[in-house]
Parts: C-alpha cells; sequence; structure tokens
C-alpha cells in the first residue's frame, strides 16, 4: 500500500532512563486499596469500589456500615485491607519498592497520615498505564523553542518580547521564535492556526503490563543529604515506570506522524501556509541539544557515582550520525531548567532554585527518556 502523501508515519518507542510519572490527578487513599507482601517489597491493588460494595453479603455490609459509623478513618481503612479481595475487586495490580512497602502498611493504621498515592495515567478500558502524547509533544515543543531561540540572529527581539512581560509574555515568546507571532494594533497575539508544531502529532503510548512501581519520592540536595518529606512535610508516594538505570528494559509503543503538506505553499496556499518546517530530524536535533547538556549537569551535581555512570552510559546510543533518536525529560519532577527556555530568555526563579531534587527514594532522578522514531512500512 502507498503512504498517503499528505503525512509521514513513524513508530514511536519510548525507552524510560529513568523511572517516569506522568499522572492523572487523581490520588488514591487506602480504602482505596490493599497491600498484599511479596518478596522484599509488596503489591498494590487499587480497588473498584462499586464493584467490592455491591458484592457484600447482608453479614458484611453491616459490618462495613458499623465501621463507618465510628467516624474513624482507620477503622475504614482496617476494614477495607481484611474484606477486600483483590482477586475479584482489583482495578489494576503495581508492585511496591522494597522499603517502601512497610511505610505504606504503618499509614493505614495512622489517622495523621493520608496514606496517598499519586498513579500513573491509565488507560480506562484496559487499566494498563499510559503516557500521553501530550506530555510529549510539550516536552519536545520546549526544546525546539529553546534550540531556535539560541539559533535566532535577532536576539535583542525576543528579549524585548521577555522584557515586556505580562500575561501572554512565555506564549508570544514562543510565536515570535517559531514565526506565527502577529501584530494587531500594535500588540502582539500568537496566531494558533500557523503554530508550526501542528505539523506533529503523537499517539498515546500504553505501558506493558507490569512494568511500574511503587516508591517513595525523597528531596535530595547537592551535598548529598536526603530528606523523607518535602518541605511542607508531606510524605509523597507516586507509582513510576522502570527504566534502564535499574537495568529494566521498558518500552512504550506509539506513532508520530508528521504533516509536510502544512508547510507547502502549493497545498496551502500563501496564507495559510505554516512558517517553519520541522521533521523528525529537526525534532531530533533540537531536543539533544536542549535536554542533553542538562542530563550531564545533573548527573555531575546531584547523582552518585554508580548511578551517574549508569545514566550516562545510556547516552551512549545518541550519536550525532543518529539523527531518529533523542533524550527527552517526561512528567513530574523534570524541574525548572527542563521545563522552560534557558537564560537569558526566562524570569529568574526564587532564590534558592537548583538546590535540591526531587528523587525516587532519594538517589534516582525522575522523567529522563530516549525517544526512537522508526519508518512505518
Amino acid at each position: 500500500m502507498t503512504r498517503p502523501a499528505h503525512f509521514e508515519r513513524y513508530r514511536l518507542r519510548l525507552e524510560p532512563l529513568s523511572p517516569i510519572h506522568i499522572g492523572s490527578g487523581e490520588a488514591i487513599e487506602p480504602h482505596e486499596y490493599v497491600l498484599e507482601p511479596r518478596g522484599d517489597g509488596g503489591v498494590l491493588s487499587v480497588l473498584d469500589m462499586p464493584a467490592l460494595l455491591t458484592d457484600l453479603g447482608d453479614r458484611e455490609r453491616a459490618s462495613f456500615m458499623a465501621a463507618v459509623d465510628t467516624s474513624r478513618l482507620t477503622a475504614v481503612r482496617r476494614w477495607i485491607q481484611d474484606h477486600a479481595d483483590p482477586k475479584r475487586h482489583a482495578r489494576c495490580r503495581v508492585s511496591v519498592a522494597p522499603g517502601v512497602f512497610g511505610a505504606i502498611r504503618q499509614h493505614i493504621d495512622d489517622p495523621r497520615r493520608a496514606g496517598e498515592i499519586e498513579l500513573l495515567t491509565r488507560d480506562a478500558a484496559s487499566g494498563l498505564a499510559v503516557l500521553p502524547g501530550s506530555s510529549i509533544k510539550g516536552a519536545v515543543r520546549t526544546a525546539i523553542v529553546d534550540t531556535l531561540a539560541r539559533e535566532d540572529s535577532d536576539q535583542g527581539k525576543l528579549l524585548a518580547v521577555c522584557e515586556r512581560g505580562g500575561r501572554r509574555a512565555g506564549a508570544n515568546f514562543e510565536a515570535t521564535v517559531l514565526g506565527h507571532a502577529e501584530d494587531r494594533h500594535g500588540r502582539t497575539f500568537a496566531n494558533l492556526n500557523r503554530d508550526p508544531l501542528r505539523q506533529v502529532a503523537f499517539s498515546d503510548l500504553q505501558l506493558p503490563r507490569d512494568s511500574s512501581y511503587i516508591t517513595r519520592v525523597k528531596i535530595r540536595r547537592q551535598a548529598g543529604d536526603i530528606s523523607d518529606a518535602d518541605p511542607s512535610g508531606i510524605v509523597i508516594y507516586r507509582e513510576v515506570t522502570w527504566g534502564a538505570v535499574l537495568g529494566q528494559d521498558v518500552v512504550f509503543d506509539g506513532e508520530c506522524r508528521f504533516f509536510p503538506g502544512l508547510n507547502d505553499r502549493n497545498v496551502m496556499g500563501s496564507d495559510k501556509v505554516l512558517p517553519r518546517h520541522i521533521d523528525v530530524v529537526e525534532l531530533c536535533r533540537c531536543c539533544n541539544a536542549f535536554y542533553r547538556p542538562r542530563l550531564e549537569q545533573e548527573a555531575e551535581t546531584f547523582l552518585d557515582s554508580q548511578w551517574r555512570d549508569r545514566l550516562l552510559q545510556e547516552l551512549q546510543p545518541l550519536a550525532d550520525d543518529d539523527r531518529r533518536t533523542c533524550l527527552i525529560r517526561l512528567g513530574r519532577h523534570s524541574h525548572f531548567e527542563c521545563v522552560t527556555v534557558g537564560a537569558p530568555f526566562h524570569h529568574p526563579p526564587p532564590k534558592g532554585f537548583g538546590k535540591t531534587r526531587s528523587y525516587d527514594r532519594g538517589v534516582l532522578p525522575l522523567g529522563w527518556a530516549r525517544l526512537r522514531f522508526e519508518e512505518q512500512p
């Protein structure tokens, strides 16, 4: 079959180098999960609460209502742990890291702790974890804007946009760099119909079963000391993917499409053609230029030698002649320097920026991944 002329398809393979967390905003509490020990860690089953409550007999229902009537949260939590059947009532099951299982279990009987766990985004039908294509596109956009801004010959114009500030400063800066800014009555606006990133579309990527685990996120400082909680005193638990630095080869599979016709005057006409061509080689070039020095700097500043060597070793496949593979950072705890353009184009964050990192158990950075684009037949 001949490929349609209006787009180019690539099989997209995302390989986590370090654990990744992209949440749905859903935080489950101890009355919504049950814990079972397994080896040095355990398994957490996320419950389908309607299924559990529907399944109750008269005696179980009466005991459940008795626990609720005590108005003690720990009584309800303990009832759930004792009566829920993971084989019948689980929406999904996730491994719990060694050293974390016991701490989570203690929260069940501690009314001072919420015991919340933030899950990965999931497909409602299959229950499998999903990495949203919009997250990839957002990370790619940051890299492209930063790289092209540094290569722009008119730096003064870009800095002037930054200095004007205001609510639309970020959008106007991006539009000026990418070429879809328009002046209307003396003011700058971003014409989203001419945004060059319209040429690129990412599907959601599905994670294979049993490729994630529950961990505790800890604060790490440059000096190497680790804190159990964030500055607000909240203990943070998240579901994350496995990663190559842990010796686990996990791959998200999806698709990426490029629409070169949107940059063709013969197709779009001179008034609608996009101002800049972006293809897979340009995308990878910009991502490597933006993310690679940031990973190298973080590795040298925060990581212990064993993890630093493992992570830096994963950069070897990103050789200059590999034009369809790139580095990227995704999800929570990607930190300021990886989610916005670099100096001098950004407004500096509050004092103390860059002194700490939020890491898996205080030792592993979050969010680093490798993207591969493979041509579809």
